[in-house]
Order: structure tokens, then C-alpha cells, then sequence
């Protein structure tokens, strides 16, 4: 069981560490500094916003510079993963189309170092060490005030996100009907994705045990995240690309292959969304009844009621103990959006 000022100092040196592989253009040091910005960011948010504007502002600035490096990186994995899946007339499309990816990668590799360096995310860190160890003698007058908070007071702003996530994952999942539409669906996506996030602050702070709920999280959040990677290939190769007398009309076999995995992987996702109801419901009542250790508020919810208490409270039963996560290497599941 950890405190948020404890997660924010992990998370926080999780950026510092993996910074080091992506300023030397390792794509899965990018990828994790990435994520460890999104979870940086949300913890953040639990602590009083007004006196965490600067750690906050500089850590979502980091994450927009390695999201675009790191959409690229994807795009062309994609461009990759596809020279064995379409027709060999298309190859020289398909190469010209990473060449200018790759270029345009290495541009924004040298524009995220320089950007980064200039945020000076170390000095923050410094900052955040005397933030956890609860120092008096802090150069940021907030910290000593928000570590020396009571370790039970910090349930309930963490309660507090726990609902407005789920209020934004449940509107915008309804807004997201078997048609597709793109922007929808990212809205989806990043709306789910700060909700699972949200419930791994209480998974990791020890005051909820969300078992099966977190897990379909990340599922659905890696079916947008496919979706995502392969719209933006798609938008991209919709492009005329400078020095290329290629048109779009030119590209059908790519662009044929990027709206059929589209179709697919929005199909699954539909025949999963209703999932999002009882998800966010189990959330609500987990909130509302916050006092409870285990999960009798997931009664209100309605397809996995039963999967769902039976994980929180087996365990609990053979222990003799009221009971009281971690992401999976999908964190890792494609989750990119840039600025977000």
C-alpha cells in the first residue's frame, strides 16, 4: 500500500529513468516515459491542482513531445508489420510512405530532446523527493503542506476522480454507435484510458480492490488504442507527401488494408461496449459506499455481478480478514494520443 505523494515519486522517477533510452531513440524508452507522464498526471491530479500547476503543466508538456515521437514510432511498425500483407504492386507506395514517416520521426526525435531539456524535468524531481519525504525546508511552499496530509484523507479526492472518470468514460462511450467515427472513438478512448488510470491510484493506494473491473479496462482500452494507431496511419497515407507524385488514389491497396483492420477491430470493441455500463455503475457504487473494504458495491452492477464479489471476497474469507493491480505489460496495448 502506497500514499499518492509515494506514486507521484515513483511515477515521477519512471519518467526520469526511461527520458535516458528515449533521448537515444529507444521506441519502447519512449513508450514507457509516455506512460509513466499519463500516470504522473493523473496522481497529480489528486494533490490540490493549484499548488501542482508547474510539476503538472511541465509533465504534460514531456508527454506531447514523446507522444508524437511515439506515434510515429507505431505508424511506421505498422508500415512494417504490412509489407507481407498486401500486393506487391503497392510496395513502392508502402516505401515511400515510411521514408517520409521516418523522417519526419527523426525531426520530432530532436524536437522532444531539445523541448524536454528545457523543462528541466530533473529539477522538478528534486522537488518531488522532498514533496515524499515530507521536508520542511522545500523551495515549492506547497509540498511540506500536501505530504504531511493524514494518509486516510486521501480517499476521498481519490473517490472524487474515481466518479468524474467514470461519468466521462460512460458519456462518451455512449456517443460511440456501431457506425464509426473517429473522433468519437478517441474521445472514447481517452476518457476510458483516465479512468483506468484513476482506479489504479485506488488499486495502489490500498483503498479498493477493483480485480476484474481494471482488467476490462485495459482490454477496451487496447482495442481503441489499435484502432487509434491505425487511423492515424490511415490519415496519414490520405496525405500527398512532399516530393512524391503519389496521390491517395494511389495508395487504395494501403488504404484498403487500414479501413478493413478499422472495420474489424471496431467490431470488436462494439461487441464489448456493453461492458461500459456495468463498468462504470461498479465504480459509482464503489464510490458510494467508499467506507466498505471489499466489493458489496458491485452488486449494482449488472453483467459480472457475480465474478466480480466472488474475486473480492474469496480471498477475504479464506484469510480470516476483511480484504481491503497493476497494469499489465499492455500498458503497453497501443494507448497513443498526442497532447492528451
Amino acid at each position: 500500500m502506497v500514499t499518492p505523494p509515494q506514486l507521484i515519486r515513483r511515477h515521477f522517477e519512471d519518467v526520469l529513468t526511461h527520458l535516458t533510452g528515449a533521448f537515444d531513440g529507444d521506441p519502447e524508452s519512449v513508450h514507457q516515459a509516455r506512460i509513466a507522464t499519463r500516470r504522473l498526471r493523473e496522481v497529480l491530479a489528486v494533490v490540490d491542482s493549484a499548488h501542482v500547476a508547474h510539476a503538472t503543466d511541465a509533465v504534460r508538456a514531456a508527454g506531447r513531445q514523446l507522444g508524437r515521437v511515439r506515434e510515429l514510432d507505431v505508424t511506421d511498425g505498422l508500415l512494417l508489420s504490412m509489407s507481407d500483407r498486401i500486393p506487391y504492386s503497392a510496395a513502392t507506395e508502402l516505401h515511400a510512405l515510411r521514408r517520409a514517416v521516418l523522417q519526419r520521426q527523426r525531426d520530432a526525435r530532436r524536437r522532444m530532446v531539445k523541448k524536454v531539456e528545457l523543462l528541466d524535468l530533473p529539477a522538478i524531481g528534486e522537488a518531488i523527493d522532498v514533496f515524499t519525504d515530507g521536508s520542511q525546508s522545500s523551495p515549492w511552499k506547497w509540498l511540506p503542506r500536501i505530504s504531511g496530509r493524514a494518509a486516510s484523507n486521501w480517499s476521498e479526492p481519490i473517490w472524487t476522480r474515481i466518479v468524474t472518470r467514470s461519468q466521462e468514460a460512460a458519456a462518451a462511450a455512449e456517443r460511440t454507435p456501431a457506425i464509426y467515427f473517429p473522433n468519437r472513438v478517441h474521445k472514447a478512448r481517452i476518457a476510458i484510458k483516465k479512468l483506468r488510470y484513476a482506479v489504479e491510484i485506488a488499486a495502489e493506494t490500498g483503498i479498493w480492490r477493483p480485480g476484474r473491473i481494471l482488467r476490462d479496462l485495459r482490454k477496451l482500452q487496447g482495442i481503441l488504442g489499435d484502432i487509434h494507431d491505425l487511423q492515424v496511419l490511415g490519415n496519414f497515407a490520405a496525405q500527398p507527401l512532399p516530393g512524391d507524385g503519389a496521390t491517395p488514389t494511389d495508395r487504395s491497396a494501403i488504404n484498403d488494408f487500414v479501413d478493413s483492420e478499422i472495420i474489424r477491430h471496431y467490431a470488436e470493441y462494439s461487441s464489448r461496449r456493453r461492458w461500459i455500463g456495468p463498468l462504470t455503475a461498479a465504480c459509482a457504487h464503489a464510490a458510494a459506499h467508499r467506507r466498505w473494504r471489499i466489493a458489496p458495491p458491485l452488486l449494482a452492477a449488472s453483467i459480472f455481478t457475480a465474478p466480480l464479489v466472488l474475486e473480492a471476497i474469496t480471498p477475504a474469507r479464506r484469510n480470516g480478514t476483511t480484504a481491503t493491480h497493476r497494469r499489465d505489460a499492455s500498458d503497453t496495448m497501443p494507448l497513443h494520443e498526442t497532447g492528451t
